[in-house]
C-alpha cells in the first residue's frame, strides 16, 4: 500500500470516516464511538478502512510474511460446558466420545515432529472427572520426548480449570506450566468478550473479567498469548439473538487492543511506534470483522 494510493481512498470515502481513519495515522487512540462507526462502514469507506490497515500492518511488520507448521491435537471431546454453537463437545457416554492416552498424544506429536512441525497446539473439552495436574503431566510427557517442540496449549478455560481442580493460585499455576515447558496460550475461550452474550451463547464458559485475568497475569510471567475471534458462527448468533449486536463487537476488539504485552512495548521501544501495540490490532480487528461480508449478518430491516 503506497502513501498515493492511501491518500486516493482517502479522499474517496466520506468525512465520517476520514476523520477517525486520519487520526489513527496520526498514533491517536480509536475511541468507542469511532469503532462502531468504522465497524459499520461499507463501500469506499470500507475500502478507505481495509487501505488504512494494510498501511499501518506495512509499517509495523514489513512485507515478510512467517507461518509455523503445527499440528492440533484435541486429547478428549468430553465437555460438561455446552456451548450453543459447539459441534466438538460430547457427553461422556456418547457413542463417539473419546479420551487419547499420554502415549497417543505424544505419538501424534512426534508423528507432527517427523513431517516437519515445530508446533503442537493442545486442548481438549473438560471433563468432570479431570484430575487436577492433567495438563502439567500431559505437558510433562510431550516435552520430554520432544523437548524441542513448542506446546502452545490450554485455553483460558482450560487454566482455569486446572487452578480450580489444583487449588493452586493462578500465579503459581501458570509459573508451573511454564516450568514444565508450556511455550504459549491460546486465546480460545473467548469467542465475543461480552458478559451479556456470553451468558447467551455460552453461560458455562468463564467471564470475561477472569480471561483478562488469566490473559493478563500469563503476559507478567512471559507467556505469550493469542486471541480468536469467530467471523462466522459466534456472530451470526449474535444477530440471530440479539439483533443489534454491533456496539457489543468493537467493544470486544478494543478489550482485547488494551491488552499490552512485553513483546509490543518492546515493538514500540524499537521505533515501530505506540500504533503497533493497540490501536493497529484494533483496526487489524475490525477490518477482519467488516470484510468478513459484513452484511450478511444485518438485522432484517
Amino acid at each position: 500500500m503506497t502513501k498515493r494510493s492511501l491518500s486516493r481512498a482517502l479522499a474517496q470515502c466520506a468525512p465520517g470516516a476520514r476523520d477517525p481513519l486520519e487520526s489513527v495515522l496520526q498514533g491517536k487512540e480509536l475511541s468507542f464511538e469511532q469503532g462502531l462507526r468504522l465497524a459499520k462502514v461499507e463501500g469506499a469507506d470500507l475500502e478507505a478502512l481495509v487501505a488504512v490497515a494494510d498501511y499501518l500492518r506495512s509499517e509495523t511488520v514489513g512485507e515478510t510474511i512467517t507461518y509455523v507448521v503445527n499440528r492440533n491435537i484435541n486429547f478428549t471431546n468430553v465437555c460438561f460446558v455446552g456451548c450453543s454453537f459447539c459441534g466438538f463437545g460430547r457427553g461422556p457416554q456418547a457413542s463417539d466420545a473419546y479420551s487419547l492416552s499420554f502415549e497417543e498424544v505424544v505419538r501424534r506429536a512426534r508423528e507432527a515432529w517427523d513431517r516437519g512441525a515445530t508446533e503442537v497446539c493442545i486442548q481438549g473439552g473438560l471433563p468432570r472427572d479431570l484430575d487436577g495436574f492433567f495438563y502439567r503431566d500431559l505437558l510433562r510427557a510431550i516435552k520430554r520426548t520432544l523437548p524441542a517442540m513448542h506446546v502452545h496449549a490450554f485455553s483460558p478455560m482450560e487454566i482455569d480449570y486446572g487452578v480450580l481442580k489444583t487449588g493452586l493460585p493462578l500465579g503459581a499455576y501458570l509459573q508451573m506450566m511454564k516450568d514444565e515447558g508450556l511455550g504459549s496460550i491460546p486465546g480460545t475461550a473467548a469467542e465475543i468478550l461480552d458478559d451479556r452474550i456470553r451468558q447467551q451463547l455460552s453461560p458455562n464458559k468463564l467471564p470475561v473479567a477472569r480471561w483478562v485475568e488469566i490473559i493478563t497475569m500469563a503476559h507478567e510471567l512471559g507467556i505469550p498469548t493469542s486471541k480468536s475471534q469467530p467471523t462466522g458462527c459466534a456472530i451470526f448468533c449474535c444477530y440471530a439473538r440479539f439483533r443489534n449486536v454491533p456496539p457489543d463487537l468493537p467493544s470486544s476488539f478494543r478489550l482485547v487492543s488494551s491488552i499490552r504485552t512485553p513483546a509490543s512495548t518492546n515493538m514500540a521501544e524499537h521505533g515501530r511506534g505506540q500504533r503497533a501495540t493497540s490501536t493497529c490490532a484494533f483496526m487489524r480487528f475490525l477490518v477482519s470483522f467488516c470484510t468478513a461480508q459484513f452484511a450478511m449478518f444485518k438485522s432484517p430491516g
